[in-house]
């Protein structure tokens, strides 16, 4: 049977950073740092891009260094920073999605053509179950906003509890078999010692 170890407290973060104001281009897809940006107005051919107009912002962070081949069984806490801005059409009506789940109007409604900074919670957002499958399947967790707002800071830090690794069934026998070894040897040594007592000529006498 194998054993467990004990479980470790970790905390895993991520930093995603762009141009705060990069330039305007007309294409389908562009970068600005680490986000990508793409054309999610449905128009056909390339758009003007980094205007914060029907365009979509995604990022990845690749946690697999931190977890070095662990997965999480707990999520304690996790936020997410964002430095953010609006452009001029309905941020209200703007998604933050974390692997494929979405919330709505994340940013409470905030101003066209506005900069702000943000920290959300993303336990209470998103839950504990959605962010430990994120993180676990392959240790990238990936974000999208869009389409009437953008990032160009944003800063991941999760707190949990690493999975126990079990340790080997062999390992247990292992421990176990040096322990009879060593009980043996004792044995022997203490029979041998008492051999040679009984075979040692008696004292002479004075």
């Amino acid at each position: 049977m194998a054993s467990a170890a004990h479980a470790t407290p970790i905390t895993l973060t991520g930093l995603a950073i762009g141009d705060p104001n990069p330039a305007q281009v007309v294409a389908e897809t562009t970068t600005n740092g680490d986000f990508l940006i793409s054309d999610i107005g449905g128009n056909p051919g390339p758009s003007r891009l980094n205007d914060v107009t029907d365009e979509g912002t995604s990022w990845s962070y690749d946690l697999s260094a931190q977890l070095n081949g662990g997965e999480l069984s707990q999520v304690l806490s996790a936020t997410l920073v964002l430095d953010a801005k609006t452009g001029g059409d309905a941020p209200v009506t703007d998604r933050l999605f974390l692997d494929g789940k979405f919330i709505s109007n994340p940013f409470g409604g905030p101003a066209n053509f506005d900069s702000f900074t943000v920290e959300l919670d993303l336990l209470a957002l998103y839950g504990a179950d959605h962010i430990l499958r994120a993180v676990n399947r392959d240790s990238i967790v990936n974000f999208g906003l869009g389409n009437d707002s953008t990032a160009t800071r944003a800063a991941l830090t999760i707190n949990g509890i690493l999975a126990p690794v079990p340790l080997p069934a062999g390992g247990g026998l292992l421990i176990g078999a040096l322990g009879v070894v060593g009980g043996l040897r004792l044995a022997r040594r203490q029979r041998a010692q008492s051999r040679a007592m009984r075979l040692a000529p008696p004292p002479r006498l004075p």
